[in-house]
């Protein structure tokens, strides 16, 4: 799952967590259509998931799933963009610039 950091009581806090944590249940059951920003959000789950990553703390995630939930989501219907914030933390800007970076690493 990962390699040892260099803070022995954060390896141990992590890997349980990485046994009881079920990312496709969170990402597909617990976040709703809405639940897109950094914030409270699929964005901010994958902004989290990526520094680790580069922190050697490897969790198993489709960055593609990430994608597509963002890209379905109904933030992005008419009726409810002018509603949107435009926030980086809590609004399109934030979602927007997540989107981009999944796109980036995907390619």
């Amino acid at each position: 799952m990962k390699d040892e950091t260099q803070f022995t009581v954060w390896d141990e806090q992590i890997e349980i967590l990485s046994r009881y944590i079920d990312l496709q249940k969170i990402i597909n059951e617990e976040l709703e259509n809405r639940d897109m920003s950094i914030v409270d959000g699929i964005s901010g789950i994958y902004l989290l998931l990526s520094n680790l990553e580069k922190m050697n703390c490897k969790f198993d995630y489709d960055k593609k799933l990430f994608m597509q939930k963002i890209k379905n989501s109904s933030v992005w219907d008419e009726k409810n963009l002018e509603a949107e914030r435009l926030g980086l933390i809590n609004g399109l800007c934030g979602l927007l610039w997540v989107y981009y970076l999944l796109e980036k690493e995907i390619k």
